[in-house]
């Protein structure tokens, strides 16, 4: 919402790609999201849902397609990249979710990879942001931090197997 303000202040349009709405549990965050979609020159959505929710608030400028990895990753996978044994593991922060539930999650993903004989890996999705940090300070695990998206896609398609709560950045 900030960029979009900043944005309008400066009179430079910007656009909205490859989006979904939501979840917008608050009124507070129905409200932001209203206010940056309704500013944005063009908008680009992914699903029927956020489709839904901007014709309810009016805002009719809008197309929709695919999720613009799913574009990216077509050409990607002619790629033939070397394998490593590794399993890749791209957690988040998730509300509620304590240090103790980690902890718990961490032993069958220890137990598989070993099985497996792959070696765990924490991809960093956010390297700023001092809840990851604290959260992946708990793992005795490598972490990798991507310098691009194109890395951390690259980081993917390198692993034997991945582990991920963030499906979209993961696709």
């Amino acid at each position: 919402y900030r960029q979009a303000k900043l944005l309008r202040k400066l009179n430079i349009p910007y656009l909205i790609f490859g989006q979904s709405v939501g979840p917008l549990n608050s009124p507070w965050s129905r409200w932001f999201a209203k206010k940056t979609f309704l500013g944005a020159k063009a908008i680009h959505l992914r699903d029927e849902e956020s489709i839904s929710i901007l014709k309810k608030w009016g805002i009719q400028n809008f197309t929709q397609g695919t999720d613009p990895a799913l574009s990216w990753l077509q050409t990607q996978k002619e790629r033939n990249l070397k394998k490593q044994n590794i399993l890749l593991l791209s957690l988040r922060n998730w509300p509620g979710f304590k240090l103790k539930n980690w902890l718990e999650l961490s032993k069958p993903i220890n137990e598989w990879a070993k099985k497996k004989n792959l070696k765990p890996m924490l991809l960093s999705m956010e390297p700023n942001s001092p809840k990851e940090k604290e959260l992946f300070k708990a793992f005795p695990w490598e972490i990798y931090y991507p310098q691009s998206a194109r890395e951390a896609f690259l980081a993917f398609q390198k692993a034997n197997a991945a582990f991920t709560m963030r499906l979209h950045a993961s696709v």
